[in-house]
């Protein structure tokens, strides 16, 4: 009998009780980092991934300018005034007469969504309109935050055609997606980051 309490006693004290890290070794030091990366090297913590725009460690957010459509940082009118925008469409014989000659600006892109298209919506779609879903751009270029793209204000305010300071979407001078808008841009305005997350 003592053999056996001294057997449970043995089995009892020899298993460890000291939790497992994450690589499943009890006692261990490897440590999951924010792109659950497990190791015990705190020296290349967080290599392997970037924070997104909305501090999420591997996240897919994206970040662009309000009214900036060919997202190359720029917000420019009909035409193209940044050597950055010097790849955009030129858009002949869609409109006469073109405001410039050479490739578009952000203004003249907006305006010409409905008649060239925006991602996978093609003016084919003539039953609906172009949405978050087929417009990759949709987000930051709805200006008025109606979940549709074509208003005056979305037309309008990204290319400078609108000079007044009053408006429903108009706060301090700034065209500006309303407040009250349930758009994941609600309260920016033109040239200001907006951080969309799918």
């Amino acid at each position: 009998m003592k053999k056996l309490i001294l057997l449970s006693i043995l089995l009892i004290v020899g298993c460890g009780t000291e939790p497992e890290d994450c690589a499943g070794v009890a006692g261990g030091t490897a440590e999951l980092d924010n792109c659950n990366v497990c190791d015990s090297d705190s020296s290349n913590d967080n290599t392997t991934c970037t924070q997104d725009c909305a501090g999420e460690w591997g996240g897919d957010a994206i970040s662009r300018l309000m009214g900036d459509i060919d997202g190359d940082g720029y917000i420019t009118g009909g035409c193209c005034e940044q050597a950055s925008c010097q790849n955009n469409p030129e858009y002949e014989n869609v409109i006469s007469p073109l405001p410039c000659d050479g490739p578009a600006g952000d203004g003249l892109m907006i305006a010409l969504v409905q008649i060239v298209g925006c991602g996978e919506w093609t003016p084919e779609h003539v039953d609906d309109l172009p949405t978050a879903d087929n417009c990759p751009e949709f987000y930051w270029i709805d200006i008025d935050g109606n979940w549709e793209i074509g208003s005056f204000w979305d037309i309008s305010c990204p290319g400078g055609y609108y000079t007044g300071t009053a408006g429903p979407y108009m706060i301090e001078g700034q065209c500006c997606v309303p407040d009250t808008s349930d758009s994941p841009c609600a309260g920016k305005c033109i040239g200001e980051e907006c951080c969309i997350s799918d």
